[in-house]
């Protein structure tokens, strides 16, 4: 009887969970661009056993959030002072 309401349990709270090739799917990017956003914390994301869960409702929200399209700026170097102007 409790094993099969702790399984029960069980599947109720995976429904809304999400492994990184799902993830991937959903965001049109690939499993190791997933990893990165979970890495960086820009996802959240829970590890069990030997796989990562994404919530859906927080890929969800990642994908509707608004994001800079194209190439992150350089940072500029710092430029050297001129010693004929110091």
């Amino acid at each position: 009887m409790l094993a099969a309401l702790a399984r029960d349990h069980y599947s109720d709270f995976m429904k809304g969970m999400l492994t990184v090739i799902d993830t991937a799917r959903m965001l049109g990017v690939s499993p190791r661009r997933v990893r990165a956003l979970v890495q960086d914390k820009r996802l959240p994301a829970m590890f069990w056993g030997r796989c990562w869960y994404l919530r859906r409702e927080d890929v969800l929200t990642f994908r509707t959030k608004p994001r800079p399209t194209g190439r992150p700026p350089k940072n500029p170097k710092p430029r050297k002072l001129d010693r004929r102007l110091a």
